[in-house]
C-alpha cells in the first residue's frame, strides 16, 4: 500500500499531515508578513520622507516668489523716476511697515557709483555697497529682472538674503534686505531625529536647522559632489538608503531630496535609520510570539482531540457506509454533547427524514403520472399540437390533437424535421433558428388548415438542449379577419361614397324647395349625413395610424404647426403654449388630426366668446406627454369613464365623439390617453408616448 493511499485511508494520518501542514503554513506566513510589512513600511518611510521634502521646497518657492515679486512691484512706482529722496524716502518708509515680509530694510541704490542713496535706515545712506556679497555678481538682463543673492550675514551678525530689482532711470535699483535667519526653524521632522538642510549647487549650506551650520560646506570634503544634491539640481526629487553625509556621522541615515524651483536650492532630509525602520523591530517581535503561540496551539489541539476525534469520525464513516448501501437501521454510537455528538443526531434525523422522503417521491410519482395522463387528455382537446425536437433535428415527442395533413405527427418520432416539413421550408428555417438559440414563429398554409408555429429554445447552462414547439390550428381567426377586412373595406369607402351622394342629392333637392318644413328636413338630412361621412372619415384616420404606428416624431415640431394653422383659423382664441426644441417620441405621423380634435373640441363646448386654450409639451426621462387644456365646462365623470374604459356603445354623443376618435387614435399608436383637471378651469387631456431616440 502506498504512502499517498494510506493516507487518503486513514483520519488520523490525515490529521497529522494536516498539522505539519498547518506548521508550515505558520511559518512561511509569518516569513510572508515580515517581507510584506517591511517593504510596507520602507515605502511608507520614502513617501513620507519625499512628501515632506517636497513640501519644504514648494514652502521656500513660495517665499521666494512672493519676496521677488514684492521686490519687482515696488520697484515699478514712479516716485524712482520723479520723486525727490525726501518722497523717495518716505514711500520706502511706507512699505517697510505695512508689508507682510520679514524685510530689515529697503536701499535705494545707484549701481554706476556703487553707493546708498535712500535707505530706511539713516546710517545706511551714502554707504558704499562695493563691499556687499553680491555687488560683484550682480546682472540684470531687462528692467523685470530680479537678482536674488545667496545667504549672507550681515556686520550685525544677521543671516539675510538680498533681493534687487532694477528702477525705471538707468542706473537706479531697489533693494530689499530679508530676514532668513528663523527659516531653518521652521522646517518639519515627520521622523524623530529628522535634520533638514538647504544647500546651494556649490554644495554649502543655506538654512539649517543648526544656525552653526549656516554659510558651512555641507561635506567636510568640500571637492566631494553628494548624489542627491546632482540629482535634485537637474529637477528630479527622490530617496537614497545611503549617502555621502552617512560617513561623516557616527549612525545610519536615510536621505530624501527635492530642487526648490527657480533657484539652485535643494531640500535634504536625513533621518536615522533605527528611529525611521523602529516598527519593524516591533513587527518581528510580534510575528515569532504569534507563530510560537500558534504552533502551541496546534500541539494541544493534536495531543487533546485526535485521538477521540479519530475513533468518532470512524464510528460516522461506518454508519454513512451502512446509509448508503440501503441500511436505515444502522445507528451512530456517539454520546457526546460536541459537534460530532450534533452531528450523530442530524444523521439520525437524516434517515428519518429520507425514509420519509421516499415515501412522499412515491406518492408523488403517482400523482405526476395522474398530472400528466390530464394533461395529455387536454391537448388531446385542444386545436394545438405540442412537438419537440432534439438538437440533432428529429422529433423526440408530440403531443395534442393531430389532425390530418401535414400536423399528424403521431408517428413522427425519430423522424428529422426535414422529413416531415420539406415542402414548407420557412417551417423548417423557424425549427432550426430555436435549435441556435432563437426563438421565432412563423404562420403557414399547410394541408389540413392554416397554423401559427412558435418555436422556442430550452437552454441548460447556456447549451440548447432541445426545442419545444407549439402549433395552433389559426383557420377560423384567418377567416373572420378577412371577412373584418371586407366589412371595414365596404363601411369606410363604399358606405362613405354613398352618403356623399346622398348628402349632394339632398342639397341639390333643397335648392329647389320652397317649403321651410321640407328644407329644415332636407337640411338635418345633409347634417346628419356628412356627421356619419365625419365618423367614416375618422375610422380611416384610426385605420392608418394603425398603419404608420410607432413612427419617430418631433411632438414639439408637430404641435407647434398645428397650432400655428389653428390660430389662424380661430383669431378669437387666446392660445398659449409651452413648447420644448424638441420632443422626439414614438408615435403615429397623425398625431396632428388628435390634437387638431382636441383644439376643436375646447372650441367647441364652450358659452365664452373668447375660449383659453393651453397646449404643453413635456419631455421626461422615458416618455413624451402632450397636454391640451381648456376653460370650457369640463366633461362628466361618466363620460370621462367610459371613453377610458372602452364600454361605451353608441357614439352619438356630442361630447364625446370626438374625444373617442382621439382616444382611438392615440391607443392605436401604442399611447396613452388620461383625462386630468386644468388650472385654467375646465378639462385637460394628457397624451403620452414613448420617448424616441435622439
Amino acid at each position: 500500500m502506498t504512502l499517498l493511499r494510506r493516507v487518503r485511508e486513514s483520519f488520523s494520518l490525515q490529521l497529522g499531515v494536516a498539522l505539519l501542514v498547518v506548521v508550515l503554513l505558520l511559518a512561511v506566513i509569518g516569513a510572508g508578513t515580515w517581507l510584506v510589512t517591511a517593504d510596507a513600511v520602507r515605502e511608507d518611510v520614502q513617501v513620507k520622507l519625499v512628501s515632506q521634502s517636497e513640501a519644504e521646497a514648494n514652502g521656500l518657492t513660495e517665499w521666494f516668489d512672493s519676496n521677488r515679486l514684492f521686490v519687482r512691484l515696488l520697484s515699478d512706482d514712479d516716485v524712482f523716476q520723479q520723486g525727490s529722496d525726501p518722497e523717495i524716502r518716505d514711500y520706502l518708509q511706507r512699505q517697510v511697515s505695512t508689508e507682510d515680509f520679514e524685510v530689515l530694510a529697503l536701499h535705494y541704490v545707484d549701481m554706476r557709483e556703487n553707493r546708498v542713496l535712500v535707505s530706511t535706515v539713516a546710517a545706511a545712506e551714502n554707504e558704499s555697497i562695493a563691499d556687499r556679497p553680491w555687488t560683484s555678481r550682480l546682472r540684470f538682463q531687462d528692467f523685470q529682472d530680479v537678482y536674488v543673492s545667496e545667504p549672507y550675514t550681515t556686520p550685525r551678525g544677521e543671516a539675510v538674503v538680498a533681493f534687487v530689482s532694477p528702477t525705471g532711470d538707468v542706473n537706479g535699483a531697489l533693494v530689499a534686505v530679508v530676514d532668513v535667519s528663523e527659516i531653518g526653524e521652521s522646517f518639519r521632522s515627520p521622523i524623530a531625529g529628522t535634520v533638514t538642510r538647504v544647500i546651494d549647487s556649490r554644495g554649502i549650506v543655506v538654512f539649517s536647522e543648526d544656525p552653526d551650520e549656516r554659510l558651512q560646506p555641507y561635506l567636510a570634503d568640500e571637492s566631494a559632489i553628494p548624489e542627491a544634491l546632482v540629482r535634485a539640481v537637474d529637477g528630479e526629487s527622490g530617496f537614497q538608503q545611503d549617502s555621502l553625509k552617512e560617513r561623516e556621522l557616527d549612525h545610519d541615515v536615510v536621505t530624501a531630496y527635492a530642487p526648490v524651483a527657480g533657484t539652485d536650492w535643494v531640500v535634504i532630509m536625513q533621518a536615522p535609520t533605527a528611529s525611521a525602520y523602529a516598527v519593524l523591530d516591533r513587527i518581528v517581535v510580534g510575528i515569532v510570539a504569534f507563530v510560537a503561540l500558534a504552533l502551541a496551539g496546534v500541539l494541544a489541539v493534536a495531543l487533546t482531540f485526535g485521538r477521540t476525534t479519530t475513533r468518532a469520525v470512524s464510528d460516522l464513516t461506518e454508519t454513512a457506509q451502512a446509509y448508503a448501501s440501503g441500511d436505515y437501521d444502522a445507528e451512530p454510537s456517539l454520546d457526546r454533547a460536541d459537534e460530532l455528538g450534533t452531528l450523530a443526531a442530524q444523521m439520525r434525523q437524516m434517515r428519518d427524514a429520507l425514509q420519509s422522503r421516499i415515501a412522499a417521491l412515491e406518492t408523488a410519482r403517482g400523482h405526476a403520472e395522474q398530472r400528466k395522463l390530464q394533461l395529455q387528455r387536454l391537448l388531446a382537446n385542444l386545436p394545438v399540437v405540442l412537438f419537440v425536437v432534439a438538437p440533432d433535428g428529429r422529433f423526440e415527442d408530440v403531443q395534442g390533437r393531430t389532425p390530418e395533413g401535414t400536423f399528424a405527427l403521431v408517428d413522427a418520432i425519430g423522424d428529422r424535421v426535414e422529413d416531415r416539413f420539406g415542402a414548407y421550408p420557412e417551417l423548417v428555417e423557424t425549427c432550426h433558428d430555436a435549435l441556435d438559440g432563437t426563438p421565432s414563429s412563423v404562420t403557414v398554409d399547410v394541408e389540413g388548415g392554416i397554423y401559427h408555429v412558435q418555436v422556442h429554445p430550452v437552454t441548460e447552462n447556456g447549451t440548447v438542449q432541445q426545442a419545444i414547439a407549439v402549433a395552433s390550428d389559426v383557420t377560423e381567426e384567418r377567416n373572420r379577419e378577412q371577412q373584418i377586412q371586407v366589412l371595414n373595406r365596404v363601411l369606410r369607402h363604399d358606405l362613405r361614397n354613398r352618403l356623399s351622394v346622398i348628402v349632394t342629392y339632398a342639397r341639390h333637392v333643397a335648392d329647389g324647395v320652397d317649403d321651410p318644413e321640407l328644407t329644415d328636413a332636407l337640411d338635418h338630412i345633409v347634417a346628419q349625413s356628412e356627421e356619419l361621412v365625419e365618423t367614416s372619415e375618422k375610422a380611416r384616420n384610426v385605420q392608418h395610424a394603425l398603419e404608420d404606428a410607432d413612427k419617430s416624431i418631433d411632438v414639439a415640431a408637430l404641435a407647434d404647426r398645428t397650432l400655428e394653422a389653428f390660430e389662424t383659423a380661430h383669431p378669437t382664441v387666446d392660445v398659449e403654449r409651452s413648447l420644448p426644441a424638441t420632443a422626439p417620441a414614438r408615435a403615429t405621423i397623425h398625431l396632428g388630426l388628435a390634437l387638431e380634435e382636441l383644439l376643436s373640441n375646447a372650441v367647441e363646448h364652450t358659452d365664452s366668446d373668447a375660449p383659453n386654450v393651453r397646449v404643453s409639451v413635456e419631455n421626461r426621462l422615458s416618455q413624451v406627454t402632450l397636454v391640451v387644456e381648456d376653460d370650457g365646462p369640463g366633461m362628466p365623470d361618466a363620460e370621462q369613464r367610459a371613453i377610458i374604459s372602452g364600454e361605451e356603445k353608441p357614439l352619438a354623443h356630442s361630447s364625446g365623439l370626438g374625444l373617442w376618435f382621439v382616444y382611438w387614435l392615440v391607443t392605436a399608436a401604442g399611447g396613452q390617453f388620461e383625462f386630468d383637471e386644468s388650472s385654467l378651469g375646465g378639462l385637460a387631456v394628457r397624451l403620452s408616448f414613448p420617448r424616441a431616440e435622439g
